[in-house]
């Protein structure tokens, strides 16, 4: 509690004792009596009436208490070890590890073949094929390009009459063409064929023909052909006699012919062919009559 406020006499007396040097009388003042104690104020504590302000009463933080631990009740266990998830963190969740499955094959017998497996690469369709026979193995090659050179004779009609006889001319030949995919032994080409000489030709039309392996170990086939053709004819000669007139004319006509030879395919991309046996019958002749030709023909080429 604060001290009592001075009078205004005693104030006065003060003043006129101050300017004679005499001692002021003291001044009795009631007596406050202290405050009683409570129960909620300590005997430490001091009173509130001292000028001193009271430190403030914080409250109890959650999960404490103040009450006196009691020693019936046991302790509680140390917190785990084991990680624990927390409910805030952020982290997304780690996958579980997994070990790749491998499928297990079981050991082929003697008998029995292997199976490709998953991770085996398949073998390209276009791709030729040489096993066991080196450069002449089997291939699968379907297309092809040839070219051919040889000779040409009649055997009938044509110019066998006259003042140079029966003779031998010059012969070429090309052919394009390809195998079918479901039988490759079978095969179509389109040719040409030009002959030089007293009877100058060509010859242009389709061609059929059977390759037939020889064995299943080399590339190496029974050639056989087929061919059904438009041919243009030159003649030009000598009538016979001293002072013979030259003869000269240009004849149409259609051929068949058929041949056989042996064909090769060397190395998966040339291919090797000798013809020794080509027959045509072609009409009508320049004679009138029906012409026979023989040809023989050897020729090199490339496959793919």
């Amino acid at each position: 509690m604060a001290p009592p406020v001075p009078t205004l006499p005693e104030i006065a007396g003060t003043l006129a004792l101050s300017f004679t040097g005499a001692d002021a009388p003291a001044v009795q003042r009631p007596a406050t009596p202290p405050p009683a104690a409570t129960s909620t104020t300590s005997a430490t504590q001091p009173p509130e009436d001292a000028g001193v302000p009271r430190p403030p009463t914080l409250p109890d933080l959650p999960g404490e208490s103040t009450a006196p631990a009691d020693p019936t009740v046991p302790d509680e266990p140390p917190p785990s070890s084991s990680p624990t998830t927390d409910p805030i963190s952020t982290e997304p969740p780690q996958p579980e590890p997994t070990t790749d499955i491998v499928q297990d094959y079981p050991a082929p017998t003697r008998d029995e073949p292997i199976e490709a497996g998953p991770y085996d690469m398949p073998e390209r369709e276009d791709e030729g094929s040489s096993k066991d026979g080196g450069l002449l193995g089997p291939t699968d090659r379907r297309y092809f390009f040839e070219l051919f050179a040889g000779g040409t004779r009649a055997l009938r009609g044509g110019y066998s009459y006259g003042y140079y006889g029966s003779a031998m001319d010059f012969k070429i030949e090309g052919a394009l063409g390809g195998h079918f995919k479901g039988r490759p032994d079978l095969g179509l080409a389109g040719f040409a064929q030009a002959s030089f000489g007293t009877l100058s030709t060509l010859t242009v039309g389709p061609r059929f023909q059977w390759d037939t392996p020889f064995s299943d170990k080399f590339a190496v086939f029974s050639h056989t052909n087929l061919t059904l053709a438009y041919r243009a004819a030159a003649l030009g000669f000598y009538s016979p006699g001293f002072f013979g007139d030259f003869v000269q004319g240009t004849y149409h006509a259609g051929t068949f012919g058929v041949g056989w030879g042996i064909r090769a395919i060397i190395a998966d991309r040339m291919s090797l062919t000798f013809r020794p046996v080509n027959v045509s019958l072609t009409g009508p002749a320049p004679a009138g009559v029906i012409q026979i030709d023989w040809d023989v023909f050897g020729g090199i080429g490339v496959v793919w």
